[in-house]
């Protein structure tokens, strides 16, 4: 999430779903911990994430790194709406980015525009890439209103 303090941006880094790729075991990787799976993990981010993103006063951008976190914060809900509609209504624009983790260095790729489609193997996944970063950059723009969207 970005914010400013006193003029200066700041970042402050909270999670909803923590990565579980690694072992311990050569060559071998965990599997991924769902958030939905539990219901203390939901109430966790539920009451624990909103509070997180409301300390800085001035946040301007939440950013959300990965599908599995999106859609954690879509499904999750509180009040009447999911975590998403909350952080948006509430607190701050959302974007959404890849999860950037070596196994999704094509999906990072794409959206910071350095792979074109013809090199990509899954269309899907290429313009669920590209619709993201379009995104960000309307986002973007429309909150910091500068040329960052870039």
């Amino acid at each position: 999430a970005l914010f400013t303090e006193e003029g200066r941006g700041k970042v402050l880094m909270t999670s909803v779903v923590k990565c579980a790729s690694l072992s311990t075991l050569p060559g071998k990787r965990s599997n991924d911990w769902d958030v939905l799976r539990y219901q203390f993990a939901i109430k966790c981010a539920s009451n624990r994430l909103v509070l997180d993103l409301k300390i800085p006063a001035s946040l301007r951008l939440a950013v959300v790194m990965g599908d599995k976190a999106a859609r954690a914060l879509k499904e999750i809900m509180t009040g009447g709406c999911s975590l998403y509609q909350k952080i948006e209504a509430e607190i701050a624009p959302i974007i959404e980015i890849p999860h950037p983790a070596g196994s999704n260095n094509e999906g990072v790729q794409i959206f910071l525009g350095l792979k074109s489609k013809n090199l990509v193997r899954q269309e899907r996944r290429y313009t669920n890439c590209v619709n993201l970063r379009e995104k960000a950059r309307r986002v973007i723009a429309s909150v910091f209103g500068d040329g960052r969207a870039t």
